[in-house]
């Protein structure tokens, strides 16, 4: 993957076609993307991407998840995007579903009906202690959980056997 927004891969060669395999669309407008909106994030839409990308052959690019508030909302307006002719062409949507949640198994199989683009999900689990407290190892995203602070999905005694649950279903779903 070639980073276009970083001025040392600007100016290097480009090659003649690539697979765009992870990028993100951002809609801060939207509902599902209020907790980037919250952390004062720009949107970065599709024509945004699009100039970002002239001069480069971009076949396909796979669309991975943002941190979306509701994984399915954001999937759904992805596969508008794609629906809609985007370029570069959107061949798969890496989705995002809180694989702890006592519901992961019916939002996985919501998301892989209503979303013929999915192909993956993913769940940021990054966690080193409470976010903040100096453990930049901690993602973010698990700040939205355990009242700001962050949970650890894989050790938390109450959350870890629900998160293998969420986690095993992705098999059952080809994801």
């Amino acid at each position: 993957s070639v980073c276009l927004r970083c001025p040392i891969s600007r100016n290097a060669p480009l090659p003649l076609r690539v697979v765009e395999p992870h990028f993100h669309l951002l809609n801060t407008q939207a509902p599902y993307g209020s907790f980037l909106k919250g952390l004062g994030a720009p949107d970065y839409l599709s024509e945004q991407f699009t100039a970002d990308c002239a001069g480069v052959d971009i076949a396909k690019a796979v669309h991975c998840e943002v941190i979306p508030m509701d994984g399915l909302a954001e999937a759904l307006y992805v596969e508008s995007v794609a629906a809609a002719g985007s370029h570069p062409r959107i061949v798969g949507i890496v989705g995002s579903v809180d694989l702890s949640a006592k519901d992961a198994h019916a939002q996985l199989a919501a998301m892989k009906t209503q979303c013929p683009r999915l192909v993956g999900i993913r769940y940021m689990v990054d966690y080193d202690g409470p976010f903040g407290d100096a453990s930049p190892a901690t993602h973010v995203a698990v700040s939205r959980h355990g009242g700001g602070k962050g949970v650890d999905f894989l050790r938390d005694p109450e959350l870890a056997p629900s998160f293998e649950a969420g986690y095993a279903a992705l098999a059952e779903f080809g994801l």
